[in-house]
């Protein structure tokens, strides 16, 4: 699910409602004494953001813009490498995919209203190009967005979740050998520790065990 267009969703007031996937809580109604967001405005938020990932951006696309209307002002974005604040500063992470990647797409898994009731989980698959790779060269990352609006469905905290292992395993070359690396490193590590345990702490595991006879 990708929005071709990059459209924000209208301000909605009150918080979202714990709610499974594929049956979100609608029309801003009251559930247990709390505003629910509506299914629309949780449906157009995955979408919006989902869309902010795509190389290239639809033309005449306003980026800047949408997430100045669907973040808060002093929002924030964080994920493995950048922590920033600020609704032009996270445009700007978002242009920079345009500078680094020849193309993307973003393949979305499942969404759904979190269970705080103010935020919604993505779990989507990344497929990109690094403009330093020939253009056969598509990586993919699988991320795990969590998204926490606030009273008016803004919003205000963006963490994307991603462990470099997976990019690194999207080489097929630099994936085996990194695999191996990791086994190797694993069996060398443990047989290590294994040779000091007897070396240093088996004689002194013999006396106790005498003394207690």
């Amino acid at each position: 699910m990708a929005s071709s267009l990059l459209t924000a969703p209208s301000p909605s007031s009150g918080a979202s409602s714990d709610s499974p996937e594929g049956s979100h809580a609608n029309g801003g109604q009251s559930r247990g004494g709390s505003r629910v967001l509506p299914s629309s405005h949780v449906r157009s938020t995955v979408a919006a953001v989902v869309s902010f990932y795509a190389v290239p951006l639809p033309q005449g696309a306003d980026l800047a813009g949408v997430v100045q209307q669907l973040y808060a002002k002093d929002a924030t974005f964080t994920d493995p490498l950048v922590d920033v604040s600020g609704s032009s500063r996270i445009a700007a992470q978002f242009h920079w995919l345009s500078l680094l990647l020849r193309r993307a797409a973003v393949e979305l898994h499942s969404y759904r209203v979190m269970s705080n009731g103010r935020g919604i989980s993505m779990d989507t698959t990344m497929t990109f190009v690094p403009r330093i790779l020939p253009s056969i060269f598509a990586l993919s990352l699988r991320v795990s967005t969590e998204l926490l609006l606030d009273d008016v469905g803004k919003i205000e905290k963006h963490t994307d979740h991603w462990s470099l292992a997976s990019v690194i395993q999207s080489f097929p070359l630099l994936g085996a050998v990194y695999q191996a690396f990791r086994f190797l490193l694993g069996m060398v590590t443990s047989y290590v520790f294994i040779v000091l345990d007897r070396c240093l702490f088996e004689d002194r595991r013999s006396k106790a065990r005498k003394a207690w006879m």
